[in-house]
């Protein structure tokens, strides 16, 4: 009896150790290097040329209009400079906003001052085919979209 009891434990070992060989076997990874992407620069496209979209105030509805802007490489930034018509043509600003790049976008910021209006604040999120930004002043806040014609 105490031979049958061996052989059965040594069974029973034999099997476990089999089990876990092809357990383990079943459950090896391979470890496998993650794709290496070259992410596009904003210095590798082409945001320069003409724009043409609209703003819109935020605090006074009837405030809108068209806005065209020609962005271009200047000392080695973007530079966006553009006119903002009021609604029928009446009255045209002038902004100005310089760019950098971040990844497949440039980041605008600039600050015109629209006289008895005050300083606006501007900034501008743009990629290769659209732009989308914000103004904020004293006595105004709003919105642009802009697409490259």
């Amino acid at each position: 009896m105490a031979v049958s009891g061996f052989l059965t434990g040594v069974a029973i070992r034999v099997l476990i150790v089999a089990f876990l060989s092809l357990f383990t076997q079943s459950c090896k990874t391979e470890v496998v290097a993650a794709p290496t992407a070259t992410p596009a620069t904003a210095e590798g496209i082409d945001i320069g040329g003409t724009w043409k979209g609209t703003w819109q105030s935020a605090s006074i509805p009837e405030a809108k209009g068209s806005m065209e802007c020609i962005i271009r490489r200047e000392e080695g930034r973007w530079r966006l400079v553009g006119d903002c018509a009021a609604e029928g043509g009446a009255v045209v600003r002038k902004v100005e906003l310089w760019g950098k790049p971040a990844s497949d976008v440039v980041n605008f910021e600039g600050r015109t001052d629209f006289g008895a209006n005050g300083i606006f604040g501007w900034s501008a999120l743009c990629s290769i085919d659209s732009c989308r930004g914000t103004f904020k002043g004293k006595t105004d806040e709003g919105s642009f979209i802009l697409q490259k014609q």
